[in-house]
């Protein structure tokens, strides 16, 4: 997985804006896990760290359009990812400091940094749809056949499509 460290050793009280459109970021990590996705249009983020007395507050959002297939047709749709978000990291206890304590902040040779790319391929993750569709009406494909039923109608027989819905066929409720 893609590394981005940033360190925090100088960053002001008021806090810093960063902004990173290395694809690297998010191309490496979709390789590595076998996303169906492809950055279209490439990705930015924008990042405002502001430290506290217990921890690191990050906001930040990430731009950019990634292309998918269909969930029903398997068509590739091109998607546009607008996604804000606002983390909280909590600084490593000082016994776990050095120690590969899990957690975006970790003491590497004695200066605190973040794990911007680890960071960034979370909130990318979460942008994502969990069910990307080319449009609302997609009819999808036949479950028999594999016709696109977008573009137009197939021949199989849509009677009796699921034979474990046959003992239901000749059920009558009375009301």
């Amino acid at each position: 997985m893609a590394e981005l460290w940033l360190t925090l050793a100088d960053l002001p009280e008021q806090g810093r804006e960063v902004h990173i459109a290395d694809q690297s970021v998010w191309k490496d990590p979709v390789h590595e896990f076998q996303i169906q996705a492809s950055i279209a249009v490439p990705l930015t983020a924008r990042l405002f760290l502001l430290p506290g007395p217990e921890g690191l507050l990050v906001r930040g959002d990430i731009a950019g359009q990634v292309q998918m297939p269909c969930d029903r047709c398997t068509r590739n749709v091109r998607i546009d990812l607008e996604a804000g978000f606002e983390v909280f990291e909590a600084y490593a206890p000082e016994e776990q400091e050095g120690q590969g304590a899990e957690g975006l902040i970790t003491d590497r040779q004695g200066t605190p940094e973040l794990n911007a790319a680890e960071l960034l391929w979370e909130q990318f993750l979460l942008a994502l749809p969990t069910k990307p569709l080319c449009s609302e009406t997609c009819r999808g494909l036949c479950p028999k056949c594999g016709q696109d039923l977008n573009d137009g109608s197939c021949s199989c027989d849509s009677e009796g499509s699921d034979p474990r819905m046959a003992v239901f066929k000749n059920l009558k409720i009375k009301s």
